[in-house]
């Protein structure tokens, strides 16, 4: 029986320093909201970016003082914290995720879920957004499970990694230098297992033109976000029928 217990969740918000004020603020309000504390992750600003450490770590399109780079270095600081607390895992989001109203609520069932299959002890990723509009299909669905394992990421800008988790993509970063954007390359560790939450409760807000994108400078606006929109519910409609 799935246990109904209020989980810790410690949450880092990978952000930033200057320049983005908008998405500050607009984290803050959502998770204060909440009443869940979170802890900003302001490390690895493209000032802040070494020539030495980006060769040792970094090689083919993501060489190089770049935002990508930037993002993947806050990623990983993220995983490095995880990996030396005393919790079970982390929540990591990108500092333009627009989350469901009902966001803590679902997040206990996920964990609570994990919870009931001892899966804490696991290298386990959980995929929490809709940003690449994948969703489960309907006749993988079962009623009172909301995980469901998967063979691909949902991109990285909301997702809970267990502690063994963060350990384990810490090891594979020994092994050789980065090559792809960090959420390609983390659907590539074989290892990781990787787990798609139903329903989805979150999304991008350089995906649905809430904000301009500061990695591709796609910019903000009412087109793309109807875009989106569209696509969002024709992609969900047509998941809900598979």
């Amino acid at each position: 029986m799935m246990q109904s217990s209020v989980h810790t969740i410690p949450i880092y918000i990978l952000h930033v320093r200057q320049g983005y004020e908008d998405r500050e603020r607009f984290m803050k309000q959502q998770l204060d909201s909440f009443a869940m504390p979170f802890n900003w992750i302001l490390e690895h600003d493209l000032p802040d970016l070494k020539e030495e450490q980006i060769r040792r770590m970094f090689t083919g399109e993501m060489y190089g003082i770049r935002p990508e780079v930037s993002c993947a270095m806050k990623h990983i600081e993220a995983w490095k914290r995880i990996a030396t607390s005393d919790e079970k895992g982390g929540l990591i989001l990108e500092d333009d995720m627009l989350l469901n109203k009902e966001f803590p609520v679902w997040m206990n069932k996920f964990l609570s879920e994990m919870d009931a299959k001892n899966q804490f002890s696991d290298p386990m990723l959980v995929s929490l957004e809709n940003s690449t509009l994948m969703f489960v299909p309907r006749s993988e669905r079962k009623e009172g499970q909301f995980l469901y394992k998967a063979d691909r990421l949902r991109c990285a800008g909301a997702y809970y990694l267990t502690r063994e988790g963060a350990g384990f993509l810490l090891n594979e970063l020994q092994k050789g230098p980065v090559e792809k954007p960090i959420d390609w390359w983390m659907g590539e560790r074989k290892d990781l297992i990787i787990y798609w939450s139903h329903p989805t409760i979150a999304e991008q807000g350089s995906h649905n033109g809430m904000f301009a994108s500061s990695l591709d400078h796609k910019p903000k606006g009412i087109i793309r976000r109807i875009g989106f929109t569209v696509q969002r519910w024709v992609k969900s409609l047509k998941a809900d029928r598979s």
